[in-house]
């Protein structure tokens, strides 16, 4: 008899280079719902896998909706939401050298598991606070993220892109985060911009902006 893994690889290998993205989906969640009862270590191994052949692109989407439909985040794990923006930092660059957007799709969704599952941003009276080292590489991706050089993929509706923007967008700052938070704001002017300066969606960053300016004027 099979075991859950092996059934898992099985249905890697079974993904045709040219079948759409989502056909497996079911497939997925249901070997990943398996699994992940028997062996939580798993999803993080095929994270770190060095494999980013675009079957392994289509599973880590696949991982990654797993991880945010079942809030497996809302539960403290460093490790594992380091791992997801490590692959991210990845799939840029390989979007980079290759032109491929799939991998946005999976940069969304940990956007997406991010907001809604880890606090980036320290609040008080909030849980599952992201340490320093994920806040650097969530920075360091969101940094790359609202370059320039991406403006053509956010004003083609590209919808893996887009929404990164809209979930870096959604983030909540704390003015006590003034270095990482002036770094992101000069590179974010464009997309204030298009979304309208009176977006609600902009409020927190034009709000953060002017405490900063008005806490530099009471030095």
């Amino acid at each position: 008899m099979k075991s859950l893994e092996e059934k898992y690889f099985k249905l890697l290998e079974s993904i045709s280079e040219n079948e759409t993205i989502y056909k497996s989906f079911d497939d997925f969640m249901a070997i990943l719902g398996k699994i992940q009862t028997e062996n939580p270590l798993f999803i993080l191994d095929q994270l770190n896998s060095n494999n980013y052949s675009r079957k392994n692109i289509i599973a880590r989407i696949h991982v990654a909706e797993f991880i945010r439909r079942e809030g497996i985040l809302y539960t403290a794990n460093t490790t594992l939401i380091n791992s997801l923006l490590t692959v991210c930092l990845q799939l840029v660059d390989d979007y980079n050298k290759t032109k491929n957007t799939e991998g946005f799709l999976f940069v969304k969704k940990v956007f997406d598991i991010i907001f809604h599952q880890v606090n980036i941003i320290p609040k008080e009276g909030f849980e599952n606070e992201a340490n320093d080292e994920t806040r650097k590489l969530y920075i360091q991706l969101s940094y790359e993220l609202l370059d320039e050089k991406y403006y053509s993929l956010y004003s083609k509706n590209d919808d893996g892109f887009y929404n990164c923007i809209y979930f870096i967008l959604m983030i909540a700052w704390d003015e006590n985060l003034e270095k990482d938070f002036l770094k992101l704001w000069k590179k974010i002017q464009y997309y204030l911009d298009d979304y309208g300066r009176d977006d609600p969606i902009c409020e927190t960053w034009i709000e953060a902006f002017e405490v900063l300016i008005k806490n530099k004027k009471l030095e």
